[in-house]
């Protein structure tokens, strides 16, 4: 997926260690605020990259600048003739300090979206940088 600022390739084992790092330096924003070690990364991955195909790194140019995710949680049939459309929850927004505030995770969260489907997110409410990328995506809060 690609905009004219930004774009999106799904995770691969080479950047798991970037992850771990963007993730740690992050961690406040989490609900599990725990530092991750580079031995629970693999084994993150061996357990899930299977079912990591919704886990993006953001690349700007060449260069990898954050990372967004997708987890498919169920399909709605949204009306009697069988049609079907994805829910679900986008979540893991990081990018590096240099590049936030300039909008790219907004760009990165509408690209993301802009397939269609349902979309929902879990943040912390403290974590204001988050709720304003969901806003500015046009999700609806509720507390």
């Amino acid at each position: 997926m690609r905009t004219s600022e930004i774009s999106l390739r799904n995770i691969t084992p080479r950047d798991l260690e970037f992850v771990r790092k963007l993730r740690n330096n992050n961690r406040k924003q989490f609900f599990n605020t725990k530092i991750i070690t580079k031995q629970e990364q693999q084994e993150w991955w061996k357990r899930n990259c299977a079912n990591l195909h919704g886990f993006f790194i953001i690349f700007l140019g060449d260069s990898p600048i954050g990372v967004i995710s997708e987890t498919w949680i169920n399909n709605i049939e949204i009306d009697h003739s069988r049609r079907w459309v994805g829910l679900f929850e986008v979540g893991n927004l990081m990018l590096l300090k240099g590049h936030q505030g300039k909008g790219y995770m907004t760009e990165a969260l509408r690209l993301l979206t802009k397939r269609g489907g349902f979309f929902v997110a879990f943040v912390k409410p403290r974590n204001r940088a988050s709720l304003k990328v969901f806003e500015r995506g046009e999700f609806c809060r509720v507390t």
